[in-house]
């Protein structure tokens, strides 16, 4: 499987999981998942996904775990994550973001765990001027991610634990 087109599992709406870990899926098309109202759990761990068309998660509006660990993601424009409100893990380890899109996570409000590890992330456009905090982040993942200029997570997420800063200890941050 190197690419997920157009209604690829639209014939299945009881799916309450689809593990596509381990292929060799290159691309996810706009409208790729629709018609899964019970969809909670999305894994695509271990592909070498490096296209991901805007809104092609859109009408999964009771996912709430969705793995993209290991794969060739290098941007994430606004529009990737709409529709997800329910989403609470997201794990986009293991891929080559530089590019994070100024609201990228703003439709996400229910994101409780977010792992960003092994990423080469450049702050200065991840982070832009004026951007306001968008949600809760009871865990947010970042050993071994390479971060270009400065940031004050705080501006923008409520924040519990934070791993990877110090890579003996989690850090507690207060607001």
């Amino acid at each position: 499987v190197k690419i997920i087109g157009l209604n690829a599992f639209a014939n299945h709406p009881h799916l309450h999981e689809i593990n596509l870990e381990k292929n060799e899926i290159r691309e996810l098309k706009l409208k790729a998942f629709v018609n899964l109202p019970n969809l909670n759990r999305l894994n695509f761990d271990h592909n070498r996904i490096d296209v991901i068309e805007d809104d092609t998660f859109e009408a999964l509006i009771k996912l709430s775990e969705l793995l993209l660990r290991n794969n060739s993601i290098s941007k994430l424009t606004r529009g990737i994550f709409k529709g997800l409100g329910n989403l609470k893990v997201l794990n986009l380890s293991f891929n080559k973001l530089n590019f994070l899109g100024d609201t990228v996570f703003a439709e996400l409000w229910s994101l409780q765990e977010l792992e960003l590890e092994h990423n080469q992330i450049d702050v200065s456009r991840f982070f832009p001027l004026g951007t306001t905090k968008v949600f809760l982040l009871l865990f947010i993942y970042l050993s071994n991610t390479f971060f270009t200029g400065t940031v004050k997570f705080s501006t923008l997420f409520t924040i519990s634990q934070i791993d990877g800063m110090n890579p003996t200890k989690k850090q507690n941050f207060s607001h």
